[in-house]
């Protein structure tokens, strides 16, 4: 009996796994790791593979135009990730993800605290660290996250599909 039960629930996952596997590539749900662990950092002069998620911090609503990006805190802030107060950028780093032939290739583009809650691309425009100015334009989605300037401690990652 107990065996049965394990197989019917075998089962379900394998039937889960094919329902998203049909999905437009854009509509399949991945977790926050997996997200995470996709992202090339090749512009910004800043490498944050490695950094731990904290359940402390949270992101969402991001927000891409063709000028800058807004996003908002659900919980926790800068602070969280080591920044001395709300309102020092000079401790948490903005990282933006431009997915581009299949591939999330982006890195640093500039500092942030949890007051700022929007920010330019004006480094990217200026080809900050290798950035080329053209990722944008290319994108047909981004990916958003903020990361403490030691690189141990990162916010959740947040997605847009392109809508400029």
């Amino acid at each position: 009996m107990l065996k049965k039960l394990i197989n019917a629930i075998k089962s379900l996952f394998k039937i889960k796994d094919k329902l998203e596997e049909a999905l437009p590539s854009n509509k399949r749900v991945i977790s926050d790791e997996e997200a995470y662990n996709e992202l090339e950092w090749v512009y910004g002069g800043f490498h944050g593979e490695g950094a731990t998620y904290l359940n402390e911090v949270e992101i969402a609503d991001l927000s891409v135009k063709s000028n800058g990006l807004s996003y908002s805190w659900i919980k926790g802030g800068c602070e969280n990730l080591g920044a001395n107060g709300a309102h020092n950028a000079s401790e948490t780093i903005a990282c933006l993800f431009c997915k581009i032939d299949g591939r999330w290739l982006g890195g640093k583009f500039d500092w942030i605290s949890t007051t700022r809650t929007t920010r330019d691309f004006h480094n990217i425009e200026t080809g900050y660290h290798g950035w080329d100015a053209a990722a944008i334009n290319k994108a047909v989605a981004f990916r958003f996250l903020i990361i403490s300037k030691s690189g141990k401690w990162r916010t959740n990652v947040i997605s847009q599909e392109k809508a400029l």
